[in-house]
């Protein structure tokens, strides 16, 4: 292979470009359909004529984006807010979206106290309960606040105290019924957060679900054609012998957002390398740095790829019923040595 000179300004403005270049998928475009309708409902809601003539504003609905770690949710939905054109102030105090991450651990308090500070409210001095929540009602009002995405909504499940998690859901869903301000509600968090909010039926009702899917070997196609335009920018070949794609949606336990990070990842060593094409041994070495494991535990190296658990790499059985014959034959000539 070709070696060329590695270049560290040249591979900074090459990682920089990759890493600005979004990929598109069938899920985004559910995505922003449902965005669109949450957004439409908003706009409807606060039309000031309504507002002046006394007419009873429509509830807030709520939109729940649920996946695994690792499939892209939160990337998704914020190149949604930030390419939506009836949001041009996204990411700006005058924004009618704001964006809030749960806290961990998160209580009915410390949620809003996370939702105040968003809003461009800080609380310094301790305050009750009922009155943050208040506070949080009124500036919302105050900012003309449309919508609030809050992500990682997981953190709310994992209290041990159901009745808190049952208070906070209720919370939440005043804010979309609010005689004086309701707002719509944008969710993100693993698959469990399906089931907090299912629970309620008025919440279940209110909220429209889209599930990140994890992929498997079927979409390899597609995973070649995002590589490739990833090495097109990169100004690397590309070939994609002896199972490359299905060996990266395995070690990746299909989940669109580690493909890409694990991608860009290989691209990177290769460059540092001064390779002038992108191979398996680059996707290898990534997987290392990630998680340590050298062959034969490594679905980029192991013949036997498909045996390992790629949910188990951190600890010490990663294959599955049986292991790599590699290391079965490392084992023996290790008893020899003996």
């Amino acid at each position: 292979m070709d070696q060329n000179t590695p270049d560290p300004d040249r591979i900074r403005t090459i990682m920089r470009d990759l890493r600005m270049k979004y990929i598109k998928s069938p899920r985004d475009e559910k995505l922003q359909e449902i965005f669109q309708w949450l957004v439409g409902r908003g706009s409807l809601r606060q039309m000031p004529n309504q507002i002046a003539n006394g007419a009873r504003l429509a509830e807030g609905r709520a939109v729940a984006v649920s996946g695994y770690s690792g499939e892209g949710k939160t990337t998704a939905i914020g190149r949604i807010f930030a390419n939506n054109p009836n949001l041009p102030d996204f990411g700006q105090p005058s924004c009618k979206v704001v964006c809030v991450t749960t806290p961990a651990p998160c209580t009915l308090k410390t949620l809003g106290r996370a939702i105040l500070r968003a809003l461009g409210y800080p609380l310094n001095a301790d305050r009750k309960e009922h009155e943050i929540w208040e506070m949080v009602h009124a500036r919302l009002a105050q900012m003309g606040t449309q919508i609030i995405f809050i992500d990682e909504l997981q953190n709310v499940t994992s209290i041990a105290k159901k009745d808190e998690a049952t208070r906070i859901r209720d919370t939440l869903k005043s804010l979309m019924n609010s005689p004086e301000h309701p707002v719509c509600l944008m969710f993100s968090g693993l698959p469990e957060i399906e089931r907090f909010l299912t629970e309620d039926e008025q919440v279940a009702r209110r909220t429209r679900f889209v599930k990140f899917e994890t992929i498997n070997e079927s979409n390899a196609a597609v995973i070649k054609a995002i590589i490739k335009s990833y090495t097109n920018v990169a100004a690397l070949a590309v070939t994609f012998g002896d199972k490359l794609a299905e060996r990266l949606i395995h070690a990746s336990n299909g989940r669109f957002g580690v493909i890409i990070e694990m991608t860009l990842e290989a691209i990177e060593i290769a460059l540092e390398a001064g390779a002038t094409e992108l191979t398996r041994e680059h996707f290898a070495t990534a997987y290392v740095w990630r998680t340590g494991n050298a062959a034969p535990a490594n679905p980029f190296v192991a013949d036997n790829w498909r045996a390992i658990n790629s949910r188990r790499v951190h600890l010490r059985d990663v294959f599955d019923g049986h292991e790599d014959q590699e290391a079965q034959a490392t084992k023996k000539t290790s008893r020899r040595r003996r």
